[in-house]
This record gives C-alpha cells, sequence and structure tokens, in this order.
C-alpha cells in the first residue's frame, strides 16, 4: 500500500513537472510569436517610410524619375533623332 501511495506521488509530481514544462513552452512560443509580429510591423512601417521618402523626394523635385521603359524610348528617340540628322 505505502509502494502504491508512493507511485501515485510521484506520477503526481511528474504530471506537474510536465504541465509546468508544457506551460513555459507555451509561453516561449507566445513571446516569440509577439516579437516576429512586432518585427514584421517594424519592417512594414520602414518600407512605407521608404516609399513616402522617394515620393516626397519626387515631389520636391516638381518630377518622378522615369521608368525603365520610358528611359529606353527616350534612347530610342534620341538615336533616331541623330539618324535623322546624320541623313542615313
Amino acid at each position: 500500500m505505502k509502494a502504491n501511495m508512493r507511485d501515485a506521488i510521484q506520477a503526481r509530481e511528474k504530471a506537474m513537472q510536465n504541465a509546468e514544462k508544457a506551460r513555459q513552452e507555451m509561453e516561449y512560443e507566445a513571446s516569440r510569436r509577439r516579437e516576429e509580429e512586432r518585427h514584421k510591423a517594424e519592417l512594414r512601417q520602414l518600407k512605407e517610410d521608404m516609399k513616402r521618402q522617394h515620393r516626397d523626394g519626387e515631389e520636391k523635385l516638381g518630377r518622378r524619375q522615369p521608368g525603365w521603359l520610358e528611359s529606353m524610348g527616350t534612347l530610342i528617340h534620341s538615336f533616331l533623332s541623330v539618324l535623322e540628322i546624320l541623313g542615313i
């Protein structure tokens, strides 16, 4: 009977240790998720700030920067103008 009682006490202590370990793991995971979300929010904010600064810079210059397609169109137009001037 004492052996059964001792086994029951040991089983209860083991269960309590397992429950505490599980609680600590859950707290760690929750903390890790909060930190990850905070980091993602900081990155989103940084990206938005960079976009805003870029837009503000273009507005201060009174123009926006051309895209690659517009740049290529300008280059081709310039090349054709040179050919026209040369009579080719």
